[in-house]
């Protein structure tokens, strides 16, 4: 019977009337001891700005960007993107959210294939979880121009391509580089080739 009654509380001998004054009385104050290591992750990346340069529209470019940590725990970070009509063509393929080791680092790849000529410009902004106040933002740029759509180039059979996949040549069957129209008179009609 000892061993089944040991580690449990026996109320056997304790009479009801001492278990309500016990239960009534305020419990002692009791000081405890506690130590403890406070340690901050802190987020660093040198580029605050990273430029694709001169796209075409549709085309596709990456960059890679470098999260480094240089505290000694881990760093929990989140990657966002404004709500701009740009946003959307800037991917972050992966890593979303994710950890950086202590004193370690990680490159998050950036791709862009943006819809639209003219100006591109978005910003990034890479959160500390951890730290709020250790947000970064990088600003992302490129100069996007429409594709070419008039080419001159040469074809196989030894002429050259002009408007409406027409030949050009010689007639010994030669490739031209340059075309000679002659002397021309403004107003007038050029002689065909």
């Amino acid at each position: 019977a000892e061993q089944e009654s040991e580690g449990r509380f026996d109320a056997s001998g304790v009479s009801p009337g001492q278990v309500t004054k016990l239960l009534k009385e305020p419990l002692k104050v009791r000081n405890l001891l506690v130590r403890a290591r406070v340690f901050r992750s802190q987020m660093v990346i040198n580029q605050k700005n990273i430029t694709f340069g001169r796209m075409v529209v549709g085309e596709h470019a990456t960059k890679c960007l470098t999260l480094k940590n240089r505290s000694s725990v881990p760093l929990l970070y989140a990657v966002s993107k404004h709500a701009s009509i740009n946003s959307g063509y800037l991917k972050v393929p992966h890593l979303r959210r994710g950890i950086v080791r202590p004193h370690g680092s990680r490159e998050l790849e950036l791709g862009l294939t943006p819809g639209l000529a003219g100006k591109f410009e978005e910003t990034l902004e890479l959160r500390n979880v951890q730290d709020p106040t250790n947000t970064q933002v990088i600003t992302i740029k490129a100069r996007v121009v429409r594709p070419e759509t008039f080419v001159l180039e040469p074809l196989g059979g030894g002429g050259a391509a002009g408007v409406g996949g027409g030949r050009l040549g010689d007639s010994a069957g030669q490739q031209q580089t340059s075309l000679d129209f002659g002397d021309l008179v403004v107003g007038e009609k050029s002689p065909t080739l």
